[in-house]
């Protein structure tokens, strides 16, 4: 049988239908926590829960804008984030010249610890590609060549999910959900990134999204998510 969303309040437990879990849905747990990255990242992983990687947060994402539940009050709650902070996504990013190297950032580790291309093309090694974009065997980590993305305003809603930097953040589904999301906003979704040159040193980011002007916005940030308040929803891990 098909999935559908369900809410459980109390704790205040959101379930919504996804591919990226074994049970065929994803439980975000509400109100979002607010702070810093990685004292996000801490308290989430000290509740016992998970951090909402790329392929966890897509779902959420498209449910606050397409969902059966996107009006239910905590739905709408996530919709103010995106409009006014910004949801963390706990993904470490690396700009390469060759292209984007994205790692999910379980340990919420952001910037503290910083990533290496060659190690990451090692554990690239007996990997799988799709969409153009390779995969390592577990999942963990994913490589867009340079030239399977483009930075900026897309031409339409529909790029998100052919677009090889989102799908390297979050997976073939995720940027496809992505894409529906943001088919629902008035105005063409944009991605941010950073153009490294041939010769120049690799610049590691980590994921956000938000929303402003009706516009999707598919963010990495550096330095500034040191200082800025963003937002995550604790993802409940199986009891």
């Amino acid at each position: 049988m098909e999935k559908t969303s369900r809410i459980v309040r109390g704790r205040t437990e959101l379930y919504v239908p996804s591919s990226a879990s074994s049970t065929g849905e994803v439980c975000y747990v509400s109100p979002a926590i607010q702070g810093s990255y990685r004292n996000v990242g801490a308290q989430i992983l000290k509740s016992g829960d998970i951090v909402p990687v790329g392929d966890l947060t897509a779902p959420l994402v498209h449910e606050i804008y397409c969902g059966d539940s996107k009006d239910e009050p905590e739905f709408v709650a996530g919709k103010g984030i995106l409009q006014n902070r910004f949801l963390y996504v706990y993904n470490k990013n690396l700009h390469a010249f060759e292209g984007l190297f994205s790692v999910k950032d379980r340990n919420a580790e952001g910037l503290s610890k910083m990533l290496t291309v060659n190690e990451l093309k090692q554990r690239l090694v007996g990997g799988k590609t799709s969409q153009g974009v390779e995969f390592s065997s577990d999942g963990e980590v994913a490589f867009a060549p340079r030239g399977s993305y483009a930075f900026g305003e897309m031409e339409d809603a529909g790029k998100l999910a052919l677009d090889g930097a989102v799908i390297a953040q979050y997976g073939v589904e995720g940027a496809k959900l992505l894409a529906e999301a943001s088919a629902n906003l008035r105005n063409k979704p944009k991605t941010y990134g950073v153009d490294v040159k041939e010769g120049q040193k690799p610049v590691q980011t980590v994921s956000a999204l938000g929303e402003r002007v009706g516009r999707l916005h598919v963010i990495v940030y550096d330095w500034y998510v040191i200082i800025v308040s963003g937002c995550a929803f604790p993802v409940s891990a199986p009891r």
